[in-house]
């Protein structure tokens, strides 16, 4: 069964219209020095609106602000260097990991504990060997 959902863009309408109607009712309470004010207000808000600002400038449609190119770069920079700070994080932790598996099986293997006991005699002699 399909459900009709509301057209929110005839309520928009809608709505505007109700505005503008009641807006415009307003006016005829106004003095006539307002209502020229409130006008030209209005004329100055709808040339920025469309993008004139003065009579030598075009109107710029389809173009990106100025600040956007800045704010992304900016962004993707960012963005690479958070990505390499977690990749390096990744790989020492994965070394931690492999050196921890490499200790847990040193620690599981009875049959060389005698060269594990006396390490410090073969770290002793190989400085020795590389001094002399």
């Amino acid at each position: 069964m399909k459900h009709n959902k509301p057209n929110s863009e005839s309520k928009e309408t809608e709505f505007i219209l109700g505005v503008r109607k009641t807006l415009d009712e307003s006016l005829e309470q106004l003095d006539s020095t307002t209502i020229s004010r409130l006008q030209a207000i209005r004329k100055d808000a709808i040339k920025q609106y469309s993008g004139i600002q003065s009579p030598g400038k075009q109107k710029q449609t389809g173009k990106w602000p100025s600040w956007v190119l800045p704010v992304s770069g900016f962004a993707t920079i960012a963005l690479a260097v958070v990505l390499s700070i977690g990749l390096w994080q990744q790989l020492n932790s994965d070394q931690n990991i492999m050196a921890s598996i490499e200790d847990m099986s040193l620690l599981t293997d009875d049959e060389d504990l005698e060269f594990y006991e006396e390490l410090e005699f073969y770290q002793w002699l190989a400085d020795e060997e590389s001094a002399g």
